[in-house]
């Protein structure tokens, strides 16, 4: 799996209710599944990336307006990633 990366800008790191927390933890989520990738476990990875897909999808409900305007393509990463 390559690297995937996710854009924000500022200000979603400052939505209220710890939406800058939420960003940051689902990035870990996804280096962690990009590891588990690089050392072969790909099941394990691949359950990573869906958690990840997961909680971006339930991020981006709840905090909308953080997400438009910005380049969080994560998600439509994501969803590449698991389908390939």
């Amino acid at each position: 799996m390559g690297t995937l990366m996710l854009f924000f800008p500022a200000h979603v790191c400052a939505c209220a209710d710890g939406g800058g927390r939420k960003i940051i933890a689902i990035y870990g989520i996804v280096q962690q599944a990009e590891n588990l990738a690089g050392t072969g476990e790909t099941r394990q990875a691949l359950a990573r990336m869906t958690e990840a897909q997961a909680q971006l999808q339930q991020f981006q409900k709840l905090f909308p307006r953080g997400i438009q305007g910005s380049s969080l393509t994560g998600l439509d990463d994501l969803t590449k990633k698991i389908a390939g």
